[in-house]
């Protein structure tokens, strides 16, 4: 009766072999979470700006997918047509575009707003900075039309 109660060797071996493997597998992952968890923090990327004067290839994308950047654009007065009031309209070119009418008071392009037209010149204001258009040639017009002469 004895016999009975005693293990098989070979089913011991088996569970002890079983037995092992969890351990391993067990310090393992508390040893990789550890690791995981006790590691110092990576440092951060350092910013690096890819929107520079030599990148055209950013460039060309950004104008593609953005759309050009007017807040840099080159202004140039074609014409004015000035009135009373604050109501003038100055005749801007943009990046020599073709020449569009644009209203005293209001925004050329986003950030960029046209504040004051008079007979020779215009003021812009273009991210907080107030600047100044003028005609390359200066008719003597007090009041109406004033265009640029060739």
């Amino acid at each position: 009766m004895l016999k009975s109660w005693r293990l098989n060797p070979k089913i011991d071996l088996a569970k002890q072999i079983v037995y092992l493997l969890s351990l391993i597998i067990l310090f393992t992952t508390i040893g990789h979470w550890a690791s995981i968890l006790l590691s110092p923090s990576p440092l951060p990327i350092p910013a690096h700006s890819i929107d520079k004067e030599g990148n055209t290839v950013f460039q060309d994308a950004k104008n593609v997918f953005i759309g050009p950047s007017l807040l840099n654009a080159n202004l140039s007065l074609k014409g004015v047509i000035v009135g009373s009031n604050h109501n003038g309209i100055a005749v801007i070119s943009i990046n020599n575009s073709s020449p569009r009418p644009f209203h005293e008071g209001h925004e050329i392009s986003s950030g960029i707003l046209l504040t004051k037209v008079t007979n020779n010149d215009v003021t812009i204001e273009r991210q907080g900075h107030s600047e100044t258009l003028q005609l390359h040639s200066q008719p003597n017009i007090t009041d109406g039309i004033s265009i640029e002469h060739r």
